[in-house]
């Protein structure tokens, strides 16, 4: 089997945050991330069940996805994608708004961001599939959203091993 062909398939580069029940604004680096109905309006995002984000989405039952422009920094995705929210403050140093409902959304090197209520999650084998009703989504920016490819090809980023892309060798 030629694992490599799912590099073909078109994927995006977000933030998934949200606030955890301390108060603390945490978030991670995901790429499997897609709307799944239109009414109403739903999502579904992958993330790593050992994530400590992951976590906090499902105690908080709220979450939101920033979408990387193709401007974002390889710094800001490696900060956000390769270091745990249980070890630093990831948004410390990064500007961000909060939303109505008290969820942190990056405002530089993204172009839009979707807000979802979860609606339930499953497990999938090393990955929580994280379903939520959209309550808000706006364009920060009319920049490109920056996709998992152009991460790897221009960009020249690496995957980090609790993606739901990574394969080992």
């Amino acid at each position: 089997m030629d694992l490599t062909a799912l590099f073909s398939l078109n994927y995006g580069l977000y933030v998934l945050a949200t606030r955890d029940t301390d108060g603390k604004y945490v978030g991670c680096v995901v790429n499997a991330a897609m709307q799944i109905t239109a009414e109403p309006p739903s999502m579904a995002v992958s993330s790593n069940s050992q994530n400590y984000t992951t976590g906090a989405v499902l105690r908080s039952g709220m979450f939101t996805l920033s979408v990387f422009s193709e401007q974002a920094a390889l710094k800001t995705i490696s900060t956000f994608g390769f270091r745990s929210s249980n070890d630093i403050d990831k948004f410390k140093a990064m500007p961000y708004i909060v939303t109505e409902s008290g969820m942190p959304v990056l405002t530089r090197e993204v172009c839009a961001y979707v807000e979802c209520k979860v609606t339930g999650s499953e497990d999938i084998y090393t990955h929580k599939l994280i379903r939520g009703d959209i309550i808000d989504s706006r364009r920060l920016s009319k920049e490109s959203p920056m996709t998992y490819n152009y991460y790897h090809k221009v960009v020249k980023g690496k995957t980090p091993k609790k993606a739901a892309s990574y394969q080992n060798g």
